[in-house]
């Protein structure tokens, strides 16, 4: 899915088609797209001709791995960095990955050497690609492994150990999406399918006199985690105090800024959630980018909120770090978004970079989803085929009802439809009163708790 040639075109026509037959052209799109490509042995193949030059790469000694562009890529490959170290746990391993997406990380705590360069989201600019071009000469990698569709060959051809890992990942996310598998999650299906991909070299070889295959012990998938400074987290509680909140409860942040029309919150819903949250007695505050404030009439996205009611809502600067971001996500008992990167950076477990200080992990994480499927993307405590997010706190995904949806909305810059039709259904008032209940839920809890005391 590299939007160009065959690929763009294809793309092109089937939302051509789904303009006009929303409900029966996608269907048969995605019916005769997984009939071959999600078989189990096509994806069986692409894995067993990257073992083949896994193993003629001879000793493992050094691995560049290549994320994919965006921010929330950087987190969701994180599991195979940690199938990698214990595969090969003597290895050096050079990650490149998005900027901002690489503040979040601490070499020293993965076992890895971070390069955070992808300036863009998206597409990478050529000067990225470069450098990794670069990268690649200076350095006799055994092996290049890459999982970005948008990193061009050119600028991997300097080496014969290059593999390309998108396609067969690609190829077994379709044969999960075939399969109604209820292993979609990202992070979890890219921690099973380095897994798969590099069993025939584990460092813990026990020998089956039976079948002559080697056992190996699986590392074990924690999820997802965030490591962040005492700067960070004192930066994010500064902004509060800042804005007159000194007793942590009751916060909620709204983020309504995604990549992509097929992704983001539409505004009416937007509007339905804000305005009915901000008048509950237990939320206390509402966080939102100040851009929520510059973008829209306040008669618009904040028209039916009295002057008092819109005094709880918090404007905060829009280019923040993304490591006092996730630190102000961590005081915050809910987290609402659309599907977009910073989902992955609330529902990460907050990790920090000494004993001096610790973060509170509590935080329920919802997401609207519209386009994409929210198995792969989303996180649920309680439903079937989600995993929960990495908090001490329930998550929960709500969908649309788009009849069009299917395998080929997972390629949002792909995407061309007309009509938005991702959102069909939802609700305002149903994301707002399981927002109010949750919240009222937290008081309850705490007056439980004070009268247990006495």
């Amino acid at each position: 899915m590299t939007n160009k040639g065959i690929s763009k075109n294809l793309f092109a026509i089937l939302d051509k088609i789904t303009d006009v037959y929303p409900s029966f052209g996608p269907k048969v799109f995605e019916k005769l797209f997984l009939f071959l490509p999600g078989m189990k042995f096509v994806y069986q193949n692409y894995v067993k001709r990257a073992q083949d030059i896994i193993g003629k790469a001879g000793e493992i000694k050094s691995i560049l791995m290549i994320a994919d562009v965006n921010i929330g890529d950087s987190l969701l490959i994180q599991s195979s960095l940690k199938v990698l170290k214990s595969y090969f746990p003597e290895a050096g391993i050079d990650f490149f990955c998005n900027r901002k997406g690489g503040e979040l990380f601490s070499g020293e705590a993965l076992g890895v050497n971070v390069i955070n360069e992808f300036t863009n989201s998206g597409i990478p600019k050529e000067e990225d690609s470069l450098k990794i071009s670069k990268l690649i000469k200076a350095n006799d990698y055994s092996l290049v492994l890459n999982v970005s569709p948008f990193v061009e060959r050119k600028y991997l051809k300097d080496s014969d150990k290059v593999l390309n890992l998108y396609v067969p990942l690609a190829y077994y996310i379709m044969h999960l999406w075939k399969s109604d598998s209820n292993e979609m999650n990202i992070s979890l299906l890219t921690f099973n399918f380095f897994n798969e991909l590099l069993k025939p070299f584990s460092p813990f070889h026990i020998l089956n006199s039976d079948n002559k295959e080697h056992f190996h012990l699986l590392p074990v998938f924690k999820g997802n985690s965030l490591h962040l400074s005492k700067e960070a987290a004192d930066e994010a509680v500064e902004i509060l105090n800042n804005n007159k909140v000194f007793d942590f409860e009751g916060l909620m942040f709204f983020n309504n800024i995604s990549s992509s029309r097929f992704t983001t919150i539409p505004f009416h819903i937007q509007q339905g959630i804000i305005e009915k949250c901000v008048r509950a007695e237990n939320i206390k505050r509402i966080i939102m980018f100040d851009n929520a404030k510059n973008n829209f009439e306040e008669n618009e996205l904040f028209r039916d909120i009295s002057p008092e009611h819109f005094s709880k809502i918090i404007f905060i600067p829009y280019k923040i770090s993304f490591s006092v971001y996730a630190a102000l996500i961590d005081q915050c008992e809910v987290f609402i978004s659309g599907d977009t990167g910073p989902v992955h950076i609330a529902a990460a477990r907050k990790e920090p970079l000494s004993n001096q200080y610790k973060f509170k992990n509590s935080t329920a994480v919802l997401t609207v989803f519209g386009g994409t499927d929210s198995r792969i993307y989303g996180y649920d405590t309680d439903k079937h085929g989600h995993f929960p997010a990495y908090q001490n706190a329930p998550s929960k995904v709500f969908n649309g009802n788009a009849v069009c949806r299917n395998i080929s909305c997972l390629n949002k810059l792909g995407k061309s439809c007309k009509n938005v039709k991702c959102f069909d259904c939802l609700n305002p008032d149903e994301i707002a009163e399981y927002v109010i209940s949750y919240f009222n839920h937290l008081q309850n809890l705490k007056i439980l708790k004070e009268l247990v005391k006495v």
